[in-house]
């Protein structure tokens, strides 16, 4: 009797350990799992349920980040599944599923693709013969998804196609009852099913339930965003029929379809749905469960590019203790949402407070990985790539270029990391070419050349891969690799699809750029433009006036301005056609000393910044700085309110791009400057002095050199003593950063003349000695030039 009632409290402990478990409170479920095993071993439970107490302990086990605990939970379960007479006891083959399942989460968590198939397709066939469909679509489920991870786009889709099959299949047998599995999403959306975890369906019938799970698939998985999209709707349409809210659905799909929208660049709408998502997710889990946190960190994701740092921080910290309550401090999930936080950082500058802050972050997060994963796991990775930027905008540029190679050396090999070390490889590019090392870019891109023509991946991304190699082979002036790339990209893709068209316009461009008119001409004769306004169609429309604008200015404006009017009269849709065209006509009316009309389209522009994307609102201060400087050689009074709407512009988009502000303060500076408007360029100066110390830190030179024509105006104005300060302060700065002499010399001279105008005769002696021997030290260098 006393064995029966142990049985009993140690099962009902597993129920009670699972309801904490889904309330987020993890380490009272990991308390009270281990209580339920230690009953079961005292008792001797039958051996199916004593795997079942250590399935759910690995489970809470894996999700906590213990992932050793959760290995040896599992291996003791097998051991009891190992034995002789194991197998012909009546649900073996369900219990075995079920801990493969958790065994399967275990390795997807350590990126160990290779195992993962073959049990995955072990479990669909256990669950198959136990007739529990609903499971084993679970796993096909995943199936689908390492495919898709592993870029086998085919293969993934004839999962989701057997994954319909079955759900047709258990539709056909009309279950009285009807459950899904509980999605974790507290630890990778990975399913849980069995004993105490199964959920009930949303929806009355098993067909409507299922046709949501497929839409949600095929949403996430579809190549063409349009159709992404379509399939998204189709499973949001599907929810909309209940009374009861299906928040998990609902939620899921809010989130793809944010994800869809930023991917499009419609960023107020991603930021919309992930908002939405977010409210949903609240409402299924509790606000303070760690699941929201992803949710919350996704609303980050949409929101960075609109708003200043300030707005959107509260949200970080959120979400990163959400999960330090609910994981604990060195957990898989903390370490990443870290991590995520410092590349958030990375788009509201490169200031040394913002660089020394993101570094603190990543090595927070990084102490833990390295603690969790394998050296090569790519989350490891991304994180020391993301490191390695810091070390570069921080002039460690040995450190940083160790630990891009040391990355693409890790992921190499990686069937599953194929985009990730393309992206790595890139960002070595990008090293490489910052530091003007020209020999080292193109051998880059050569082996770059070769592993996108060898390594597996779908063809959108090998056109994609392609025609980003082509473009960074025609930036360094590698027209012939570059135009052998685009016409690979013509045989892999079919005449009529999208790609093809893409490609030949590209080409149409690479001739014009290297002077090859007729070439040009003639590929531009073959292309049969899309019909309508549609976004696609206004962007092909503008590539073509592009091209046109190296040999035939006259007609691309003429198709430029009306690229610009028809997307003007379809906005946010067609934001990017627009904001290209306005660049464009901008670009040429100032050329052709058309002031007045680049003046109307930047107030155009200026009407509807907000339904333009990043990179368009990001552009309108340099639009603006180019004509106000375009008025100011005319001595046109409008410059001066001109400036003021640049510096405003460029205020807008300080927080993610303020070298934009930096530059235009400098010109509106030089403006008032050349106007002889001495306080009005000393505000500026002040302005542009605080942001370059925050920017770049007081060791630097363009900060040293706004001191110093900051010193030059209050020379002017008689402010004697500031100006002795500052240019006291510029000359220190500029000889520890052992500047060139030239320009030493200039704020030497400007340093005597402040010096002579407070008397200091002495100290304006010894300067002018310095400079003497600048000077003589400058000539002997250069007749040593001349001699050899």
């Amino acid at each position: 009797m006393r064995s029966g009632q142990q049985s009993t409290k140690a099962m009902a402990l597993a129920e009670d350990g699972i309801s904490l478990y889904k309330a987020g409170r993890f380490s009272d479920a990991q308390r009270t799992f281990q209580t339920a095993v230690r009953y079961g071993r005292e008792e001797e439970l039958p051996r199916q349920q004593m795997c079942l107490l250590l399935n759910n302990l690995a489970i809470v086990h894996v999700s906590l980040s213990k992932y050793l605990d959760a290995e040896g939970n599992l291996k003791e379960a097998f051991a009891l599944l190992d034995q002789t007479d194991a197998q012909s006891e009546p649900g073996f083959k369900l219990t075995r599923a079920l801990c493969l399942n958790t065994l399967i989460n275990l390795w997807y968590v350590h990126n160990q693709y290779a195992k993962m198939e073959e049990a995955l397709n072990e479990a669909v066939q256990l669950f198959e013969e136990e007739k529990k469909l609903i499971y084993a679509g679970e796993m096909v489920w995943q199936i689908a998804v390492l495919r898709h991870e592993k870029a086998l786009l085919d293969e993934g889709t004839e999962a989701v196609d057997r994954l319909e099959t079955l759900y047709q299949e258990l539709a056909g047998q009309k279950p009285e009852t009807s459950t899904r599995a509980y999605r974790d999403e507290a630890c990778c959306g990975w399913p849980r099913f069995g004993f105490g975890w199964d959920e009930k369906c949303y929806f009355d019938s098993v067909e409507k339930e299922s046709a949501v799970k497929i839409s949600m698939l095929r949403a996430g998985f579809s190549q063409a965003l349009a159709e992404a999209k379509e399939y998204c709707q189709k499973g949001l349409d599907l929810c909309a029929e209940l009374d009861e809210e299906p928040a998990f659905y609902l939620a899921r799909l809010l989130a793809i379809k944010s994800d869809l929208a930023r991917d499009s660049d419609e960023r107020t709408k991603a930021y919309e749905l992930a908002s939405e998502a977010l409210e949903v997710a609240e409402k299924l889990y509790g606000r303070e469960h760690p699941a929201v946190a992803g949710y919350l960190l996704k609303t980050v994701a949409a929101r960075v590019f609109l708003e200043q740092r300030s707005e959107y921080e509260p949200m970080v910290a959120r979400a990163i203790n959400l999960m330090e309550s609910g994981f604990g401090e060195r957990h898989y999930s903390t370490a990443r949402a870290l991590i995520m936080a410092s590349d958030f950082m990375a788009l509201q500058g490169m200031s040394e407070s913002i660089l020394r802050q993101r570094e603190g972050l990543i090595k927070r997060g990084l102490d833990t990985l390295f603690d969790l994963l394998d050296e090569a796991h790519p989350d490891l990775v991304k994180a020391e790539v993301s490191l390695a930027e810091v070390y570069r905008a921080t002039g460690r540029l040995d450190e940083a270029e160790e630990l891009l190679k040391s990355a693409i050396i890790k992921l190499d090999g990686q069937a599953e990391s194929v985009q990730l070390l393309l992206n790595v490889r890139r960002t070595l590019v990008d090293f490489y070419l910052r530091l003007g090392r020209d020999d080292d870019v193109h051998a880059c891109l050569q082996v770059q050349n070769r592993l996108i023509t060898s390594l597996t991946m779908t063809k959108a991304q090998r056109a994609g891969r392609m025609m980003e190699l082509a473009f960074d082979f025609s930036s360094i002036g590698r027209y012939d690799d570059a135009e052998e790339l685009l016409k690979s990209g013509l045989a892999l893709s079919a005449e009529g699809d999208d790609w093809y068209k893409a490609f030949v316009i590209k080409l149409a461009q690479l001739y014009a750029d290297s002077a090859r008119e007729n070439e040009a001409r003639q590929i531009l004769s073959t292309i049969t433009l899309a019909d309508g306004n549609s976004s696609n169609a206004l962007q092909e429309r503008f590539k073509v006036a592009s091209i046109l604008s190296v040999f035939d200015p006259d007609e691309a404006m003429k198709r430029a301005k009306e690229v610009f009017d028809a997307a003007c009269e379809n906005l946010p849709e067609c934001a990017q056609p627009f904001g290209f065209a306005a660049a464009l006509l901008i670009e040429e009316y100032l050329r052709t000393d058309r002031l007045d009309d680049a003046h109307r389209v930047s107030n155009v522009l200026m009407t509807h910044k907000n339904s333009m994307g990043l990179m368009g609102i990001a552009s309108i201060p340099v639009f603006l700085r180019g004509i106000a400087s375009a008025f100011a050689e005319k001595r046109d009074k409008r410059a001066e309110a001109l400036y003021e709407k640049a510096v405003l512009a460029a205020e807008d988009v300080s927080g993610f791009q303020p070298e934009v502000l930096e530059y235009t303060l400098g010109d509106w500076a030089e403006f008032y400057v050349n106007i002889n408007q001495g306080e009005k360029a000393e505000k500026v100066l002040r302005r542009l002095a605080a942001l370059r110390l925050d920017l770049y830190g007081e060791k630097n030179l363009e900060y040293a050199g706004t001191l110093l024509g900051l010193s030059a105006i209050l020379l002017e104005m008689r402010k004697l003593a500031e100006a002795d300060a500052m240019s006291a302060r510029s000359v220190a700065i500029l000889e520890e950063l052992d500047a060139e002499a030239e320009l030493l010399v200039k704020a030497l001279e400007l340093r005597v003349a402040i010096l002579r105008q407070q008397n200091r005769h002495l100290d304006a002696s010894a300067a002018e000695e310095r400079m003497k021997a600048l000077l003589k030290g400058e000539l002997r260098n250069s007749a040593g030039e001349s001699q050899s």
